[in-house]
């Protein structure tokens, strides 16, 4: 663009008018550009993809650990979103923990606490 307007003052400047075939010339250079960089971003991601990078990954196995079994949930009471009532919690953001332990057959345990408490419980 900054090429195009440099272009376009010179031409004017000289009281002159420029044609089409010098704007093509002008973005010919862009256009080759974007094939550029659409070829670089094809070359990494197949770079990328023949390294069998899988995003997310989960390397410590959490989710077998968890399936047929007990999975362990802190939460931060935050009203509306979740709140203690017993040994279970309510509210939507509990729905979405127990139905993905109900999908990999386990139960949810329950812990509640500050951020800070329950940081230090997985330590």
């Amino acid at each position: 663009m900054v090429l195009k307007q440099l272009v376009l003052q010179r031409g004017m400047s000289r009281g002159g008018s420029l044609s089409r075939e010098h704007m093509r010339t002008v973005r010919r250079p862009r256009a080759s550009l974007l094939a550029f960089a659409a070829a670089t971003i094809a070359v990494v991601g197949l770079g990328l993809t023949g390294c069998g990078i899988t995003i997310p990954a989960d390397p410590d196995g959490a989710l077998e650990r968890i399936e047929g079994n007990v999975l362990r949930a802190g939460a931060s009471l935050h009203a509306q979103l979740i709140e203690p009532d017993g040994d279970t919690a309510t509210g939507p953001l509990a729905d979405f923990v127990e139905d993905f332990a109900s999908e990999h057959d386990a139960e949810v345990e329950w812990r509640f606490g500050s951020e800070e408490v329950l940081v230090r419980s997985l330590e």
